[in-house]
């Protein structure tokens, strides 16, 4: 599962991406095709609108028919952001949540992979289910936080995503940021809106501070220990995050870090203690302030628009 557009995020080449993808229809740097005489997989992919049209209106069963084994157009079209295509393929009546793929998942699964905000707006705007779980065991919110979108994962949230929705391996979205993502964003984010910090994956009895330290995410332990993340809690091994630090191989710099958050916060000097709480009292209300209103900005757009 790959799009075909140009990743201008990672130098503005088609790199092999950090997630499991369709090797079958992967498509790196491909040269575009005839829009007259493409086919309709390709028109649907290079956003060639007329020539899907034009291959559609005399076989209107294609809109449905899987290509590419189980894949559906509206895969295509939701990956590679065309969402006047998208449109079209659901007034013919498009299955908006088809699960296909390798990974046997939506079209709301690969837009939110590939990061594409307008897509999924637009796929949520015609009641796709965010809380549908791919072949992976992975819903809308477990995909945007491990992938590192952000704004997807503002979103989602925004529309009423649970910020806690456990994943079928009993992972929590925070779990995945600081398993996956080694920049502030949408670690901080998560926990700004609420996601509970030291919640146990019920199956091995992590916590995210246990995945942070597994995956030497240093920005991700000081932004749960900044936050209260308990170094106590111990995991099926009987571990706690000291302990689990231990064996990793940045131990000597990690234990430094977990060492200076040993002394509680109300050791520290009065004007200290009242700049934190001023500043997080901002910073905690403020993402919830934006975030709605983004929301609501989309969702007017879109209605207007469509």
């Amino acid at each position: 599962m790959k799009s075909i557009e140009l990743n201008l995020t990672n130098d503005g080449v088609n790199k092999p991406p950090p997630y499991p993808v369709e090797h079958s229809t992967m498509i790196i740097d491909p040269p575009a095709p005839d829009p007259h005489t493409t086919d309709l997989v390709s028109a649907v992919q290079y956003g060639y609108y007329d020539r899907v049209v034009q291959l559609i209106e005399p076989e209107p069963n294609l809109v449905i028919t899987p290509v590419n084994g189980d894949i559906t157009l509206l895969h295509w079209a939701a990956i590679n952001n065309r969402i006047k295509i998208a449109k079209y393929l659901l007034d013919k009546h498009a299955q908006i949540d088809a699960f296909g793929g390798e990974l046997n998942s939506t079209p709301l699964h690969w837009a939110i992979r590939d990061g594409k905000l307008p897509m999924v707006i637009f796929l949520l705007s015609h009641n796709a289910q965010a809380s549908l779980f791919d072949g992976e065991g992975f819903s809308s919110i477990h995909l945007a936080s491990m992938f590192g979108h952000t704004d997807i994962v503002a979103y989602l949230i925004a529309k009423g995503q649970d910020i806690d929705l456990l994943d079928k391996h009993g992972m929590t979205p925070l779990m995945h940021a600081v398993k996956r993502i080694k920049n502030r964003e949408p670690t901080q984010l998560l926990i700004r809106l609420g996601a509970q910090i030291n919640y146990q994956n019920p199956i091995n009895k992590f916590t995210s501070l246990h995945y942070a330290i597994i995956e030497s995410n240093i920005e991700a332990i000081q932004i749960l220990l900044d936050t209260g993340a308990k170094t106590d809690i111990r995991n099926c091994d009987n571990e706690d995050a000291y302990e689990l630090v231990a064996r990793q191989s940045m131990n000597k710099y990690l234990v430094s870090l977990l060492s200076s958050y040993r002394f509680p916060k109300h050791n520290l000097p009065k004007w200290l203690q009242f700049n934190s709480l001023y500043r997080r009292f901002g910073t905690k209300f403020l993402p919830y302030f934006i975030i709605i209103m983004i929301a609501l900005i989309f969702q007017f757009n879109f209605s207007f628009i469509y």
